[in-house]
Parts: C-alpha cells; structure tokens; sequence
C-alpha cells in the first residue's frame, strides 16, 4: 500500500512538474517572441512610436552633408592612344565576327561535308 501512495504521489509531483516546465516555457517563448512584443507595443504606444519615428528623421536630416572631393589637375592627361585603337579594333573585330558567324559556320559545315564524302569511311575500306 506504502508503495502505491508513494508511485501516485510520484506520478502527480511529476504531472506538476511538467505542468510548470510547459508553463515556463511558453513564457519564455511569449517573451523572445520580438515580432509579436512589438507589435503590441505599436499597438497600445502607437503615437509615441509615430513620434519617435518623425523626430529620427528630423535628425537625420540635420545632419552635415558628406561633402565631394574635387581634385584639381593643372594639365590635361594624355590620351593613351594605342589603348583607344586596340579597343576600337576589338570591338569592330567582334561585330564582324558576330555579323559573319552564321556564314562561316555553313561555310565549314560545307567544307567538313565535301571532306567526308570525299574520302571513303574506315570501316568500308577492306
């Protein structure tokens, strides 16, 4: 009988037990859940958040302007001239090739075709 009132009271200390953790823990929960916290704060403060807001940008706008940094060149830098003529002809060099790709590449396909039929196929050579 000793052994039964002991398993029972056992059984409810432990029921308790996990009653407070579950209740520990959605506390714990409720309180790191920031997205909801704030949105009740916004909630029941929403004009002093609105406030805050307004007088943050006030400031912001405040604040001095980084300012831009000129620099003054007494004379005029040289042109590099074969980089300007490398760089013009490369890029005439590739609308050419992009004009002429679809010419040259039935061009080749002819010329690998007429070479193929030219020569007889290794296997048939017996």
């Amino acid at each position: 009988m000793a052994d039964e009132s002991r398993k029972s009271e056992l059984i409810a200390d432990l029921a308790r037990a996990r009653g407070e953790l579950t209740r520990h823990t959605r506390a714990v929960r409720r309180g790191l859940d920031v997205v909801a916290r704030l949105n009740l704060s916004f909630r029941r403060h929403g004009l002093v958040w609105l406030t805050g807001a307004a007088l943050l940008g006030l400031l912001l706008t405040w604040l001095p302007r980084r300012k831009k940094a000129v620099l003054h060149s007494s004379r005029k830098p040289a042109p590099e001239t074969k980089a300007v003529k490398a760089g013009l002809l490369l890029t005439a060099l590739k609308i050419a090739f992009d004009i002429g790709r679809p010419v040259l590449t039935k061009w080749i396909a002819h010329q690998v075709t007429a070479y193929t039929e030219g020569r007889p196929h290794p296997r048939n050579r017996h």
